[in-house]
């Protein structure tokens, strides 16, 4: 007697499926230092220069037109080391300095 039953093979897609919480990584290039820059208008005036330095990064941002109470703005992580000769406001041990290096 011959068998007329033909066998198919169903395949599956070879990946695994997801077990428990996803968690997407990224690598963000913002930093996230958004911190008020304690100098006053006054002292920007005297100081002859808006050039602020991110505590966080390094950063270098030249405010426009600073405020009372300016914060950092929004910037992207740096990556290459700053340059020199540059005079510019910078935060140590919680207090804004102006330094030229």
């Amino acid at each position: 007697m011959q068998s007329s039953h033909t066998s198919s093979r169903i395949e599956r897609a070879s990946y695994r499926d997801p077990v428990g919480e996803q968690v997407i990584t990224t690598t963000s290039t913002k930093c996230t230092y958004l911190g008020i820059i304690e100098v006053t208008r006054l002292q920007f005036q005297e100081a002859g220069t808006t050039c602020v330095e991110c505590p966080t990064c390094g950063a270098r941002r030249t405010l426009k037109s600073p405020k009372d109470r300016p914060h950092f703005p929004s910037h992207p992580r740096r990556l290459t080391p700053p340059p020199k000769g540059e005079r510019r406001w910078i935060e140590q041990e919680q207090i804004w300095k102006l330094v030229e290096d």
